[in-house]
């Protein structure tokens, strides 16, 4: 033992002799001796199309150049001393807003080097997130068109706000980004799941949750759904609060809307209608859509903002069951206004009432502490247990037209029985809730563990 000690003792000397790559804040790789070493033996790891996560990842730490860990060591002993480097992966406009509080939390801290990487969201669409981060003066790396390498960046930390490996560029996989460093994973919205269990493996147990070194999630309900969907650790699931929420708390607005749709709402009741796209589970935009206009169209004193899920149009055409001149058409016409963008958070600030089917939206509208129509689906596939009470209890149910009619006309001449009780349900729904402040503490948690 004491010889294995010595030896290795005399690597990192020769390591920290010849490798003159700054374990600081500078980077320099053409007098880096190590990432000339680590560039030689990624660019003989074999990728397959398919594979075994658990074996591939095996396979690649186990030859992965001796030095990259010697390195590893030595910035790990260092942090503290030197900035923590963490990573925001970038997908499109929406998912960066999942972990935007965490990325303002960790500039404002000279304790982290923060690093952006550009990539995309596939699905329907390619969206990515260049456009959005230019105009609002974030500084990224291109990890889609010039495809920046992580391992010429030496990160501790990679943050990603989205599960699905298939709607990400093969580059940004979580085989790949493993091999660079711990991963973090930013649940994108209220994470619970469905009581028939379609939706609990994507929301609780694909391989980015199984693979993250921490999961932030909403509360200490869904530690079970993790460990019992992905097997995954209580001790990598931390209970903070969902940087999605500290949105409401830092400044998005009505500006979001046209300057004629703000003025025709002005004094009106204002309301938005937000259905889901599982057309075979949560939705019931055909039941209810066009008797949720009707009723904006026959009360004067309303105006509607109809947002619904950016993937609802797009099945409805590929499910033959409407087409997008007739969708377009519901929501057009009088006191009516199809938003299509992904600052819901200010639709929030310039509303009176939300109605939606089961979505993260009836959580996340919370902070307005106004009231919520939720629209149960008797047939579809229900609540999980991690938020089934919290949703029921805190939101006006309805299970029919005749229960959307009376509630809605009830709450529109100022009727709110459920305010007082409202908030107390849900406080339970996400840490943090009714005081935002998440991105902070999930930075605090961040340096306590690494520094």
């Amino acid at each position: 033992m004491i010889r294995l000690i010595t030896k290795l003792r005399k690597v990192v000397s020769i390591f920290i002799k010849y490798d003159k790559y700054d374990i600081g804040e500078r980077y320099d790789p053409s007098s880096s001796f190590a990432d000339t070493l680590i560039r030689h033996f990624y660019a003989r790891l074999y990728q397959k199309e398919s594979f075994d996560l658990r074996k591939q990842i095996l396979r690649q730490y186990r030859y992965v150049s001796i030095l990259f860990h010697i390195r590893r060591a030595i910035r790990k002993l260092n942090l503290g001393k030197i900035p923590i480097r963490i990573v925001f992966l970038a997908q499109e406009p929406c998912t960066w807003r999942y972990m935007a509080s965490l990325y303002r939390a960790c500039m404002s801290d000279s304790l982290f080097k923060v690093y952006v990487v550009n990539s995309e969201f596939v699905w329907q669409v390619r969206d990515d997130c260049s456009e959005f981060l230019t105009q609002n003066n974030i500084e990224y790396l291109d990890g889609l068109v010039k495809k920046f390498r992580f391992d010429l960046l030496n990160p501790d930390i990679i943050v990603i706000g989205s599960p699905y490996d298939d709607l990400r560029p093969d580059q940004h996989g979580t085989a790949n980004l493993l091999r660079f460093a711990k991963l973090v994973y930013i649940p994108y919205g209220i994470d619970f799941a469905d009581q028939a269990g379609k939706f609990a493996k994507q929301t609780f147990g694909y391989d980015t949750q199984k693979n993250a070194w921490r999961i932030f999630t909403r509360s200490k309900k869904t530690v079970g759904s993790f460990r019992k969907y992905g097997g995954i650790p209580s001790r990598r699931i931390v209970s903070l609060g969902l940087p999605v929420i500290d949105q409401y708390y830092l400044g998005s607005s009505s500006e979001v809307l046209p300057k004629a749709v703000q003025s025709a709402s002005d004094g009106k009741f204002k309301v938005i209608y937000a259905p889901h796209h599982t057309m075979d589970g949560w939705s019931t935009f055909l039941h209810y859509g066009e008797h949720i206009r009707q009723l904006v169209q026959d009360n004067k004193d309303c105006y509607l903002v109809f947002r619904p899920h950016p993937g609802l149009m797009e099945t409805l055409k590929l499910n033959n069951l409407m087409s997008e001149d007739a969708f377009r058409s519901i929501f057009v016409g009088d006191r009516s206004y199809l938003y299509e963008g992904d600052d819901y958070y200010g639709l929030f600030h310039w509303s009176d009432l939300l109605i939606s089917d089961a979505s993260s939206f009836l959580g996340e509208y919370a902070p307005t502490q106004n009231p919520i129509i939720y629209l149960h689906r008797d047939d579809g596939w229900g609540l999980d247990d991690t938020i089934k009470d919290d949703y029921f209890k805190s939101c006006y149910v309805a299970h029919s037209k005749d229960d959307v009619t009376t509630i809605f006309q009830q709450l529109k001449n100022g009727v709110d029985p459920m305010k007082s009780e409202r908030k107390h349900h849900q406080e339970n729904i996400s840490e943090g809730i009714f005081t935002g402040g998440t991105g902070q503490r999930i930075a605090k948690y961040l340096r306590e563990k690494l520094a």
